[in-house]
């Protein structure tokens, strides 16, 4: 099987600009695709902050690794994440709704965190 890698930011498929998701975005998206655009958008603004260098080359587990978090729940948070996001890629099961959602709600408390922690900032 193919390493899972993360995308953030710089160019998509093809050498065209990435599309840069929002939450809205991972709202509307099916339920089994949120852990994976989730990752996505945190690992971007964790690149954009300067907490995570360009993660276009790294597995999950080296993005989650490579991530300079100071909370220890936060860093939890994006590890529940990756981990979910690799499980639905290379996994023959389908992942229980529950899980997914509960994924995808530790998700956005990340985000939000890393919103609030940059607007403090600037």
């Amino acid at each position: 099987k193919r390493r899972a890698r993360a995308k953030s930011g710089g160019t998509g498929a093809g050498g065209e600009p990435a599309q840069t998701l929002s939450w809205q975005d991972i709202e509307g998206a099916a339920l089994c695709e949120r852990p994976r655009m989730l990752l996505e958008l945190i690992a971007a603004r964790l690149t954009a902050a300067r907490r995570l260098p360009a993660a276009a080359a790294l597995t999950v587990r080296e993005l989650a690794r490579a991530a300079q978090l100071q909370d220890a729940g936060d860093q939890e948070r994006l590890v529940e994440v990756a981990l979910a996001a690799e499980r639905l890629r290379f996994s023959d099961e389908e992942a229980a709704p529950a899980s997914l959602a509960a994924v995808t709600e530790r998700g956005r408390e990340l985000l939000e965190r890393l919103n609030a922690a940059s607007q403090a900032i600037a």
